[in-house]
């Protein structure tokens, strides 16, 4: 998981979003198998309409999907996670 977690962060870094608050999702994403926007917002200490804008860049990233996005209470997840506690 820990190698999941870098292989994360680098590809973060190497984007163009510079947020210290995307680094903190990303920690979030491997500690939780899926979370909603008000998870990371308590979670993050962020205001719900910046972490709803920072999940929606992770998902831009392909770091984070959607489990069902027509649902009213959408979650997020992080797929090479998902991957590893499935294996």
């Amino acid at each position: 998981m820990v190698a999941v977690q870098a292989e994360l962060k680098e590809r973060l870094r190497s984007s163009n979003l510079r947020a210290d608050s995307a680094h903190a999702l990303v920690d979030l994403a491997v500690a939780n198998p899926s979370f909603t926007v008000g998870r990371a917002e308590t979670a993050l200490g962020l205001s719900y309409g910046r972490a709803n804008r920072l999940i929606t860049q992770l998902c831009d990233l392909d770091i984070l999907g959607v489990v069902n996005p027509h649902a009213y209470k959408r979650r997020f997840f992080a797929p090479s996670v998902l991957s590893v506690l499935t294996a």
